[in-house]
């Protein structure tokens, strides 16, 4: 069969972070209408309310985004940031990039993927996505094993190859902290320490 005729073979995330974004911005738009009117501690809880739910819906995906993708979500970012805040379009956000979520966005969803793998490898449930991971022989580390590698971009990016990955970066003693109260502090905590990536 042609290639051409098999779209999933080139298939990006461009089309969803596109979609997402403009969400946001027709959001921010709504919002920007009272915006002189506002306190700052009220337009940070409308944009946790209204607008950070949009970021996270299924964000796991984002994890195989390319960085051109992840510019134009950041951008997006920012600019819920300069609505906090009353900034221009052009005025910088890296003193406030943080503020929002504890940390940049990218290393939020981050968290939220080695929080997402914490209860899995806890509850064990849902049990068909547990089954997805892969123990090695000895589990007291709680590290993950990588599944059967296969040669596709797709598979490469997939929330199982990158979710064990990031996992298995975070630092030893926090990943065989028990409390989920405890663990979820600790890596937040950790990714907050994180520089994003460029």
């Amino acid at each position: 069969m042609d290639k051409s005729k098999k779209p999933w073979r080139n298939k990006n995330w461009n089309g969803q972070v596109s979609k997402v974004c403009n969400e946001i911005y027709g959001t921010l738009s709504m919002l920007r209408q009272t915006q002189d009117f506002l306190p700052k501690d009220i337009k940070q809880h409308l944009i946790k309310s209204l607008v950070i739910p949009k970021f996270m819906y299924c964000s796991e995906i984002f994890m195989g985004c390319s960085r051109a993708n992840w510019h134009t979500i950041n951008v997006c970012f920012n600019s819920c940031i300069r609505y906090i805040h009353s900034l221009k379009k052009f005025d910088s956000v890296s003193k406030h990039v943080n503020e929002l979520l504890g940390c940049s966005l990218e290393n939020y969803m981050n968290y939220r993927v080695c929080l997402f793998i914490f209860n899995l490898m806890k509850k064990k449930t849902p049990h068909y996505l547990y089954e997805k991971l892969f123990f090695p022989r000895f589990r007291r580390s709680r590290m993950l094993s990588l599944p059967p590698t296969k040669s596709s971009k797709q598979h490469i990016n997939s929330f199982f190859v990158r979710g064990p990955r990031l996992w298995n970066s975070l630092p030893s003693d926090l990943r065989i902290i028990d409390s989920l109260a405890i663990f979820k502090r600790e890596c937040l905590s950790h990714f907050a320490s994180q520089k994003a990536q460029k």
